[in-house]
């Protein structure tokens, strides 16, 4: 029997016929339809594992044959470690975006013998960004998914019939664009040693370091880019590189549409403005915690210092570095020294510091309410930019989970509060799920400016509900808090294991809402009897000293940053 495929809200359903759901998030108005079922894409741990790894290949065989491409192009002679800082985390990102939908389509395809799949055409180039952060941005867009699982269903010889899309607007990012022209060039700083940018520290400590290692301040201006005209010959160059697979040979046809114009268009433009930046000529030390992300100024300017012989450093800015499928790997690679918030590693690149986020932070308690949980307004689609395989219906087990906890508690809904992270997204999916079964529980939104320990002081307990930067900083600042997730989701380094198995036993972290709310329903009156307990003291600070050491004196704690990188 034929089937429909369904992979976006656009294809045309018809009822009469069997059809074949992509993903969970496309059912919000399910009980309209009958005669359907959804794809379940729920794969071992293991099978995540080869996938990581079989695409970290792909991705050092894409970059070793881009590098001469983009060596040509702009007349350099980078080596691939060069062009490895600028292009990391889009290459490697996209490679395991697509190859996340690719397997799922590929797998689907040898299940079910589908009718001529409706497939999305868009304007050539319509997707093409300025640079890497609106390249993410639009990752959340419907269209986006539309256009690459169209791409991905006709590279895989599908039976299909194209649907045009006749859009003339753009997607429209909405960030503040980082090469935004900012008026902070009072200060000229040119001469500096120590370049100091976008460091994760309390902004008066990272005044003072500034002073101490240059005695200027260090305001740094960014570049405005302008809008340069599509190399359409030099992307197509892209296409012409022998593959190893079909799946690789993919990635190269939509890199041709995709691939940022500031590593192509841009990039001389950015070269070019650098000159005329107030960033230091000749530093000794350039240290960031995530401007090597997204800043493709500071990028282009790094590659070039770092050939003219200053050191790079990276300082460590959350949890990512204790997950399995993390891009730590890479920062290791690409930096001389790497600035970690605990004593948690033999490399040589590491040096061992503190938890930065809430170095000098002091917690009094003043409880007015027994619970607090954390939890993030995930899309219900799996778009975010992850370095691993995603499993496609993450969000639906996620908030399923969640209200099965919050429904187990033997304690009144008015003495718990849900504090969720506002990411933007306009359906709150979670919330407004949460909220049509518990009438009396207070909300709180927050986003990136206000850290989740700065709530703690009212709570008996913080809940948090992903391992996360939020999860470690209440551990370092030793404030009660217990993490409930998925063992589905949960990815640990094998060396940071030991360090985690600590906080399982004393019932820190648990994999089951039933025996997670169990306890807290027994200890919610005693949780200083336990959390202070000698035993669960000695097993937090034994996690704590390796993974997210705590620096409570902001003087001994600068002296301790100064001596590192000096």
């Amino acid at each position: 029997m034929f089937k429909t495929l369904i992979f976006s809200n656009n294809n045309f359903i018809d009822d009469n016929k069997r059809k074949i759901f992509l993903g969970e998030w496309l059912l919000l108005n399910k009980n309209k339809f009958k005669n359907y079922e959804v794809i379940k894409y729920n794969e071992k741990k293991d099978r995540k594992y080869k996938d990581f790894e079989y695409v970290k290949k792909t991705y050092e065989r894409v970059l070793s044959n881009l590098t001469p491409i983009l060596n040509s192009i702009h007349k350099k002679n980078y080596k691939k470690k060069d062009w490895e800082i600028l292009i990391f985390y889009f290459l490697s990102n996209y490679i395991f975006f697509a190859y996340d939908k690719w397997k799922l389509i590929k797998k689907i395809n040898k299940k079910h013998n589908f009718d001529p799949v409706e497939v999305f055409t868009y304007k050539k180039n319509y997707f093409l960004q300025e640079d890497s952060k609106g390249f993410f941005y639009q990752l959340k867009s419907d269209k986006w998914d539309d256009w690459l699982y169209s791409k991905i269903i006709k590279a895989q010889k599908f039976n299909f019939i194209e649907k045009k899309v006749n859009i003339k607007k753009k997607y429209k990012e909405d960030f503040d664009n980082i090469y935004k022209l900012r008026l902070q060039n009072f200060f000229p700083a040119t001469d500096n040693k120590y370049f100091l940018k976008n460091v994760v520290l309390p902004k008066l400590l990272k005044l003072k370091l500034n002073l101490i290692l240059n005695k200027n301040i260090g305001f740094y201006n960014d570049i405005n880019l302008k809008k340069n005209k599509i190399f359409s010959e030099k992307r197509n160059l892209f296409t012409s590189i022998k593959c190893k697979n079909s799946f690789e040979k993919f990635i190269y046809n939509t890199l041709s549409e995709i691939f940022p114009k500031s590593y192509l268009e841009n990039f001389s433009l950015i070269e070019k403005n650098i000159k005329f930046l107030n960033w230091p000529k000749d530093p000794k030390i350039i240290l960031t915690s995530y401007d090597h992300y997204f800043n493709e100024a500071f990028k282009i300017y790094t590659i070039n210092k770092i050939r003219n012989g200053s050191k790079f450093y990276i300082l460590q800015h959350g949890y990512q570095g204790h997950h399995d499928f993390c891009g730590t790997f890479y920062e290791k690679k690409i930096c001389n020294k790497y600035l970690s918030w605990g004593n948690n590693s033999k490399d040589k690149k590491v040096i061992p510091l503190f938890c930065t986020t809430n170095f000098g932070k002091k917690i009094k308690k003043k409880i007015k309410k027994d619970i607090i949980i954390s939890y993030t307004e995930f899309p219900l689609k799996p778009w975010k930019q992850q370095i691993y395989p995603r499993l496609i219906d993450e969000t639906k087990i996620y908030k399923d989970e969640l209200i099965n906890l919050i429904g187990s508690f033997k304690i009144n809904e008015k003495k718990i509060d849900l504090k969720y992270y506002d990411n933007n997204e306009k359906k709150k999916y979670i919330t407004n799920e949460i909220k049509k079964k518990f009438k009396k529980i207070n909300f709180i939104s927050t986003n990136k400016k206000k850290k989740g320990f700065e709530f703690s002081d009212q709570y008996r307990l913080i809940i948090e509900t992903t391992n996360s930067t939020g999860f470690i900083e209440l551990l370092s600042l030793n404030i009660p808090v217990i993490l409930i997730t998925n063992k589905k989701f949960f990815f640990i380094k094998k060396e940071y294991k030991k360090y985690y198995d600590a906080l399982i036993k004393s019932k820190i972290i648990f994999f089951d809402t039933k025996k997670a709310s169990n306890f807290i329903n027994l200890n919610i009156n005693k949780i200083n009897n336990w959390w202070f307990n000698e035993v669960t003291q000695k097993r937090i600070k034994y996690f704590c000293n390796h993974l997210c050491k705590y620096e409570g004196n902001l003087n001994d704690g600068l002296d301790k940053i100064l001596n590192k990188i000096r």
